[in-house]
């Protein structure tokens, strides 16, 4: 199985090779010794589709799957059998767009920068 607990923790390859981490390999993060990762990127669109090629939710390793792209999430890693919980967070809308306005004054790099 893709998720495989006892596998190494090289899978840069990019490939279906995503792996569930712990670093309590690590001796230098002595705060996080018990935390566990999985190395998949969920995003992207990309990073969607191959976290249900790996069976990402089936496999029951991960309590939280952060996405923005909310539908294309949904459409490709939750079924009936295996049903998400969504959790959305808002920003006051004047304080976002008064945020925006003040980035926009220095985001040179933007499209919209004056």
């Amino acid at each position: 199985h893709p998720f495989d607990s006892s596998s190494s923790n090289n899978d840069n390859d990019g490939d279906d090779n995503a792996r569930e981490h712990s670093s309590s390999n690590n001796s230098n993060n002595s705060s996080r010794n018990n935390a566990k990762f999985v190395n998949v990127d969920t995003t992207t669109q990309e990073g969607i589709l191959r976290a249900e090629r790996l069976g990402l939710v089936p496999s029951r390793k991960a309590d939280i799957i952060f996405s923005s792209d909310v539908y294309f999430a949904s459409d490709h890693l939750f079924d009936e059998s295996h049903r998400g919980t969504i959790l959305a967070l808002f920003r006051q809308p004047i304080d976002r767009l008064v945020s925006k306005f003040y980035y926009l004054q220095t985001a040179t790099w933007e499209r919209t920068y004056r």
